[in-house]
């Protein structure tokens, strides 16, 4: 996958940066060494981390989100508020419904960000992390099932019997669409290596993904369905340690934002497994150990 840049014209800007491989990694890093102001174009979790980092570092940090809220593909209200607010306290400004965004290269080499009805803002870096555009051309060229990605079945098998594809490019055989995280890359290829060996293995993971900002560790734990009209159960244990748990209508985890719970995360990968029936009281009370709770 490559980074998504709205604009074409934003590309020939200098201090225009986005992150997506090493080169990309080494350019922010220099202008990182010098730069005092960083707009970030995109809150999503690329925009949100390098946000953490650049604060951390002292710098000036403004978030421009063309969305309502934070990471709204991905995650419930609850969780979009929970991240705008750790954000906000550490100094970060975030501007929600930007969607009148225009960049321009001022004369110092610095960049302005136009961003109507607000007044005009120059930074000395802007970083665009506005989501990724799908690699899929190959398959195009070779005359593969391509939606936006490309189709594989539960062992990386394409339309071609003879091909196979793995990580951000094929479309997840359960979910139907791409899964971008590194998790994902790593052990859909496995599984697909597997089966191109002769040994025919089923990717069947739970999308797991995390993030680290500030002191918060943050993991997800399947997907985000509004459709299924989920319950929240929301366990917090300290001021720091806060988990977003949604259950079906049989009480079944589906889907989990655990914020410093590691092991919580590795219990409920089991729950979700087993399809574990939960007791939302239990789950709600600090000082019931989850522990106790069989998959």
């Amino acid at each position: 996958s490559r980074a998504r840049v709205p604009a074409n014209t934003w590309k020939d800007i200098p201090n225009v940066v986005t992150l997506r491989d090493v080169q990309d990694c080494e350019r922010l890093a220099k202008l990182l060494d010098t730069a005092q102001s960083v707009a970030i174009v995109g809150g999503g979790w690329i925009g949100l981390e390098i946000a953490a980092t650049a604060r951390k570092q002292g710098k000036t940090v403004d978030v421009f989100e063309y969305a309502e809220r934070l990471c709204a593909r991905s995650v419930s209200p609850e969780v979009s508020k929970f991240l705008y607010d750790i954000h906000t306290a550490q100094g970060t400004h975030i501007h929600l419904n930007s969607k009148n965004l225009h960049l321009i290269e001022a004369s110092n080499g610095n960049v302005n960000v136009l961003n109507h009805p607000e007044p005009s803002r120059c930074y000395d870096c802007v970083v665009v992390g506005a989501g990724a555009e799908i690699a899929k051309e190959l398959g195009v060229h070779a005359g593969l099932e391509v939606k936006d990605g490309i189709v594989v079945n539960r062992f990386g098998q394409t339309s071609d019997a003879n091909i196979y594809a793995a990580g951000d490019v094929a479309i997840h055989p359960v979910l139907g669409y791409c899964i971008q995280s590194w998790a994902n890359a790593q052990n859909q290829a496995i599984a697909a290596a597997k089966s191109m060996m002769g040994v025919a293995t089923e990717y069947a993971d739970i999308p797991w993904l995390w993030s680290d900002q500030y002191h918060f560790n943050i993991q997800i734990l399947g997907t985000y369905q509004p459709e299924l009209n989920p319950s929240l159960v929301v366990r917090q244990c300290s001021d720091t340690q806060i988990s977003y748990l949604y259950l079906d209508a049989q009480q079944r985890l589906i889907n989990m934002i655990a914020v410093n719970d590691a092991k919580l995360v590795k219990l409920a990968k089991r729950w979700i497994q087993n399809g574990t029936v939960l007791d939302p009281a239990q789950l709600t009370n600090p000082e019931f150990n989850v522990m106790k709770l069989k998959p």
